[in-house]
């Protein structure tokens, strides 16, 4: 039975966590992949006769040597390999530190740029009485505790505002023109304060300027560094050689090598400022579009609604992925149907998967000089321990020896964790962004019943985009280390790409199903955001069985050269059947499990506790009392 009632109500775009969550993980995965895939490069350019720490590092100690002698060549051995590997993480790290340092003072600073810029004065309430009792009701009704700092500009003619502000005291900026507005037109004033209030509760103000900080920083810290002194140096160099006489050589040397590479690392570094820019134009749009809908919650749907239809009359804008503001049409589409905000946007997995190849080209280098850095530090506090007790025989050693086993033990995790770092880092990731939403569009589909098998074939599209952007992620990477050294590797790379986008579609395939089986069946008034989670940690440890194998073979097959092409793809082939196998026992086992939880505890009707028959209730009213099943889904009025 499916009553009048629900189909009126339209659904929650805040039944789950928003998409404004997952670009923002975005923008700050960006910051940190930047600083480690540029580090080395950076290093290079800026000092290009820098030699290796480990140059200067002493071989191995001989097995010739007397026990002390030994044990005392080991623990010196050891401290030196540890000491160079800690070298090469001192500049990451501080580009890290750097980044995130004076991303931080730009959001502190952004209150007195925007009073600045704008001119703004406080409001005095006793100036306009009306005007100040209308900014506290409206600010009453959104449910903040404390009322903003209300600052007013002197054009009497725009109509505007902007929320900002770091911690909890936030401030609004309100165009002068808003208080003749409220004379004219109380429901469009209404309206866009709503819509600056409602950026406030849905706290995307920190986020926002924080992210808008972090990009500038990036670039400014990594990005122009690098293409700065690479120009510099082929310049300076070209002008020393033309300055001494150029010789054949060395005009082959410059048009062939130095000119080449000048030209692929700007256009990388122009790619990797287009690929920012792209992550936070979105971000800015997706915040303007829910801020829209928490105002239309408030009551002011039909006032957005004629605002943007007399905007979208005037302003006609085409496509472009750089605005940071949604157009009207797009902002009325998603007014008039929320299921749009549901839906996956294309350019999610794609950046997902250009940051994809870009962590394992930063990250990897840096897991392994800490792998290197770690075990030698251990194997020298275990050679001084050995040492000590074979200076103190007796019941010295049997008293270290536990201590010793343990550090063993120690190195042995503590190496698997940096080994499974990149994809600690990529795998939830991917959870809580393509993840994410899928598991917002299931439902979406469930509630208006489209619920057919086309909907996950559907889902190798997303699959296809991640592909195709860890493609990018390989062109604008200065280190290519997943990139292919031959024709040979380039094919096999290609054969793991298909592999890779078939079981990244699988996993799409069991968010969804999930999604439908677990938060589809979750009849009650306040939303499953624990089972939200559990899926998505669910999600992630499939990400993560599925790109940490996949990774590691493709180096062993196609960088390490130990294994022939044809022999390179019989592993690949028996690669993907054990991952087949390991996908079905795991949707099967997840499946029987869910069954028994629905056996133990049936779906019951929020309104009257009647057990339900249907395994997922969204979409559905209850057949005993006609209430809807699913009321955290919907909001009415």
């Amino acid at each position: 039975m499916e009553r009048q009632k629900t189909r009126a109500a339209q659904l929650n775009p805040f039944a789950l966590p928003t998409e404004t969550d997952a670009r923002f993980i975005l923008m700050m995965i960006s910051a940190l992949a930047l600083a480690f895939l540029l580090s080395d490069p950076l290093h290079y350019a800026l000092d290009p006769n820098a030699t290796s720490p480990y140059d200067h590092v002493r071989p191995a100690p001989g097995t010739d040597l007397q026990a002390s002698e030994f044990f005392q060549a080991e623990m010196d051995y050891g401290t030196q390999l540890m000491l160079a590997s800690l070298s090469a993480l001192i500049l990451p790290l501080a580009l890290i530190g750097s980044t995130f340092l004076l991303a931080a003072v730009l959001y502190w600073d952004h209150p007195r740029r925007i009073r600045r810029r704008r001119g703004t004065v406080p409001l005095s309430p006793q100036t306009d009485l009306r005007f100040a009792q209308e900014l506290a009701d409206l600010s009453a009704q959104a449910g903040l505790q404390t009322l903003p700092g209300f600052e007013l500009g002197k054009n009497l003619v725009a109509q505007d505002g902007q929320a900002f502000g770091v911690g909890a005291r936030k401030s609004l900026y309100l165009d002068a023109g808003l208080r003749v507005l409220l004379r004219k037109s109380i429901g469009s004033f209404r309206a866009i304060i709503r819509h600056e209030l409602a950026h406030i509760v849905n706290g995307d103000i920190g986020r926002t300027y924080f992210a808008q900080s972090l990009y500038f920083a990036a670039v400014v810290i990594t990005i122009l560094p690098l293409a700065i002194a690479v120009s510099y140096l082929f310049l300076n160099s070209t002008y020393l050689k033309i300055a001494d006489g150029l010789t054949p050589a060395d005009l082959r040397e410059i048009l062939i090598v130095k000119f080449p590479v000048l030209i692929i690392v700007l256009l990388q570094s122009v790619g990797l400022i287009i690929v920012i820019l792209l992550i936070r134009a979105g971000l800015l749009r997706t915040r303007e579009v829910y801020a829209d809908w928490r105002a239309a919650l408030w009551g002011s749907a039909p006032s957005l609604a004629s605002i943007f239809e007399a905007q979208s009359q005037h302003r006609q804008s085409g496509f472009n992925p750089f605005r940071l503001h949604p157009s009207p049409a797009e902002r009325l589409n998603n007014l008039k149907a929320p299921h749009l905000l549901f839906d996956i946007r294309s350019d999610m997995p794609f950046i997902v998967g250009i940051f994809t190849s870009l962590i394992l080209n930063g990250l990897l280098p840096v897991i392994v000089t800490s792998i290197i850095a770690l075990p030698p530090g251990i194997i020298a506090l275990n050679a001084g321990l050995i040492n000590y007790a074979h200076l103190h025989p007796g019941a010295t050693f049997n008293a270290l020896l536990p201590l010793i086993y343990g550090l063993l033990v120690l190195t042995s995790a503590m190496t698997l964790i940096l080994a499974l770092l990149p994809f600690l880092i990529l795998a939830p990731l991917a959870a809580t962004t393509i993840g994410l939403q899928v598991q917002r569009q299931a439902l979406a589909d469930l509630a208006e019943h489209r619920n057919e098998i086309g909907r996950y074939f559907r889902l190798a599209l997303p699959a296809a985009w991640m592909g195709l952007g860890m493609i990018v992620g390989v062109l604008l990477s200065p280190a290519g280390i997943l990139a292919p050294d031959t024709w040979a590797g380039g094919v096999i790379a290609f054969g793991f790409l298909i592999v890779f986008v078939f079981f990244i579609w699988l996993a799409l395939v069991y968010t969804r199903f999930f999604s439908c089986r677990l938060l589809g069946s979750h009849a009650k008034s306040t939303p499953p955001l624990g089972k939200n989670r559990l899926l998505s940690a669910l999600v992630a440890m499939l990400f993560l069985a599925i790109e940490a194998p996949l990774v590691v073979a493709f180096f062993v097959i196609a960088k390490a050269g130990v294994v022939d092409p044809i022999q390179g793809f019989l592993i690949l082939v028996l690669i993907t059947v054990g991952m087949l196998i390991l996908m079905g026992l795991t949707f099967a086992l997840h499946w029987i499990v869910f069954r028994l939880y629905r056996r133990l505890r049936p779906v019951r009707c929020p309104a009257c506790g009647t057990i339900s028959t249907e395994i997922a209730v969204l979409g559905r009213d209850c057949q005993h009392c006609g209430e809807n099943m699913v009321p955290w889904l919907y909001v009415t009025g």
